[in-house]
């Protein structure tokens, strides 16, 4: 599985989407998440362990705290390992394709991180070589 978990963070990096750690104990982050801004919306990941995950949409712009959404469009996880869930994330339609949900719903509670669990720590990828 943890294989699996990795093909896919590595497939994260080469989107370019943008990490974020939980900044208290480096060593044991309790939570990492990932994001990728698209130009009025953003898909979200955030990895708790292998075994629990979610990825979401939510509409964005420059004022939105993607890791805190109030609403969503789409959400899946939080039950599903983390492998599921970042393959879930990683091939969903682009924004505004005819098979995007529109709909907007409120963010599950599992869709969010306290600001009192973050640090102001945002890890780009990578240029390709």
């Amino acid at each position: 599985m943890k294989g699996e978990v990795d093909y896919w963070l590595e497939k994260l990096r080469q989107e370019r989407w943008i990490l974020h750690l939980d900044g208290r104990d480096s060593r044991r982050p309790e939570w990492m998440a990932a994001h990728f801004a698209w130009q009025d919306c953003a898909d979200v990941v955030i990895i708790r362990d292998e075994q629990s995950a979610v990825a979401y949409r939510t509409p964005a712009d420059y004022r939105t705290d993607v890791l805190a959404p109030e609403c969503v469009t789409w959400v899946y996880g939080d039950d599903k390992s983390a492998a599921w869930v970042l393959r879930a994330v990683l091939s969903r339609p682009r924004p505004g394709s005819p098979a995007e949900p529109r709909n907007l719903i409120p963010a599950p509670p599992a869709c969010r991180i306290p600001l009192d669990g973050r640090t102001p720590v945002s890890i780009r990828p990578l240029r390709p070589n």
